[in-house]
């Protein structure tokens, strides 16, 4: 999403721990967002559907964008 590409690793990894995701979600959170890594790879790495790591995404996004924006500037 345009309100997250332009974060800095480390506000990215903020605004994940600022959503409050749940253990699980912010790790995957964590995979995708902050490391770059591809669905598929998160989805085998916690035992999971690619399906099951794209509805999680798509439901977190929001929260993590939302998250992002009340963040103080860096």
């Amino acid at each position: 999403p345009p309100s997250l590409e332009n974060l800095l690793t480390s506000d990215m990894r903020r605004a994940i721990c600022e959503a409050n995701l749940g253990e699980v979600n912010t790790q995957i959170a964590q995979r995708y967002y902050s490391d770059r890594i591809a669905q598929m790879d998160i989805a085998a790495e916690f035992g999971m559907q690619r399906s099951t790591v794209t509805r999680r995404i798509q439901k977190m996004t929001p929260r993590i964008s939302s998250a992002a924006m009340r963040l103080p500037p860096s």
